[in-house]
């Protein structure tokens, strides 16, 4: 099996959700967030338990051009080529991973209206996700100066992952791009989301949002998640976090995991991915654990780590203009906060065995409260149960979760 890959359907659920975002819509002009934090960010003043490396790029020898050895511009950019980020070094056993949603249905390659890298420790079952905005401006290597949400369009996953590694010192190890419309599919296919509204925004959305819980179905969560109202950029980036987290819950929710086979074979055929079934299959101990939210920490550029520019007047235009010293603080925060060690709760031990009592889920009839559970550190790890998976037209797969504590 690939041990570099993501391992969980919830990312899965992941780049859906973002394909449905839409971060920066044609025409709109970004508003980057300022003030807005997610509540599962770490304080910037937290101290890493291991500081990540940067070994800087090397002044090119007089023979080289400032690209260095990567691939020349084809066509003449608007603002000068910057010399590569430099080669980020992850501690030991973290992977990443590379989530892209387009702004189009399938078939069509579209542009990507979300983008976001994912740095995760499989063994401590911790996870850093980091928002990049789309109309950031980098070195397309190859081709030239162009907003983030060009890579793809212009050469695929493998474009995609190249301007990462020149602009961001990362390349990641997987990948998965997902169509607009995949995400309410997905959430059609999990009987809705209970996704708690707070503001009444009366018209919008087939007029349901109103204050309280709101059971959603797959256009419903899909046009909420697309919604801003004027420039508030920063509202709608809170909005779909809750939406992310909603469906990662839900996914580990009530043995939904049995149902992988079945979602894998609806998707891969939709989505373009370097994972495997084989992959999530045998990190299911991953993904439970990672149905705790206090495992997750969600990252957004702002200001230390960009500028807005206008690129042009006629027609109006702005990007935003990388910030190199910022972004390499962003990152290490990240790398920091799924490096530290976490105990794990009673929520996993719930999870696991809902997995093996739960074959056919159902969304709830009735809204109730969510218990509140008390971290507690596990004294032992629990009996191993053993799940038979059953793919379509093929051999039946029987993978082993076994919960192992956290050091």
């Amino acid at each position: 099996m690939n041990k570099r890959a993501w391992a969980a359907l919830p990312i899965l659920a992941a780049v859906l959700l973002i394909a449905a975002c839409g971060l920066l819509p044609g025409g709109a002009t970004p508003t980057p967030d300022r003030t807005a934090t997610p509540s599962a960010t770490p304080s910037a003043t937290s101290t890493p338990s291991l500081t990540p490396s940067l070994t800087p790029t090397p002044i090119p020898p007089g023979s080289l051009p400032v690209w260095s050895t990567y691939p020349a511009p084809r066509l003449t950019a608007v603002t000068p080529v910057p010399p590569p980020f430099g080669q980020l070094a992850l501690p030991e056993g973290m992977r990443s991973l590379l989530l892209v949603g387009l702004d189009r249905p399938g078939p069509f390659r579209g542009r990507a209206d979300a983008v976001m890298l994912v740095l995760y420790h499989p063994r401590l079952a911790k996870a850093s996700l980091i928002s990049l905005p789309p109309d950031l401006f980098v070195y397309l290597p190859g081709y030239t100066m162009q907003r983030l949400s060009s890579a793809y369009p212009v050469g695929g996953s493998a474009m995609t992952l190249d301007t990462l590694e020149y602009n961001l010192g990362i390349r990641p190890d997987d990948w998965l791009v997902a169509n607009l419309d995949d995400f309410s599919l997905l959430v059609d296919n999990l009987e809705g989301l209970v996704v708690p509204v707070l503001e009444a925004q009366p018209g919008q959305c087939g007029d349901i949002l109103y204050p309280g819980d709101v059971i959603m179905t797959g256009e419903q969560a899909l046009c909420f998640a697309r919604l801003r109202i004027g420039a508030d950029e920063g509202a709608r980036s809170l909005r779909q976090q809750e939406l992310l987290s909603l469906v990662l819950t839900r996914m580990t929710q009530s043995g939904n995991l049995l149902r992988l086979p079945d979602l894998y074979t609806l998707f891969s055929r939709r989505v373009d991915s370097s994972l495997t079934l084989a992959d999530l299959l045998g990190n299911l101990e991953l993904a439970l654990k990672l149905g705790d939210a206090n495992r997750l920490a969600y990252f957004q550029f702002q200001d230390q780590q960009m500028s807005l520019w206008q690129i042009s007047e006629q027609p109006p235009a702005t990007v935003f203009l990388p910030r190199r010293e910022g972004i390499q603080r962003l990152l290490a925060d990240a790398i920091a906060f799924a490096n530290q060690p976490r105990p794990l709760t009673e929520l996993v031990v719930t999870l696991q065995y809902q997995l093996t009592v739960s074959p056919s889920p159902t969304i709830p009839p009735t809204l109730t409260p969510s218990p509140t559970i008390t971290p507690t550190p596990l004294e032992s790890p629990t009996p191993t149960p053993t799940i038979t998976l059953t793919t379509t037209g093929g051999p039946t797969v029987t993978p082993t979760i076994t919960l192992t504590l956290a050091p």
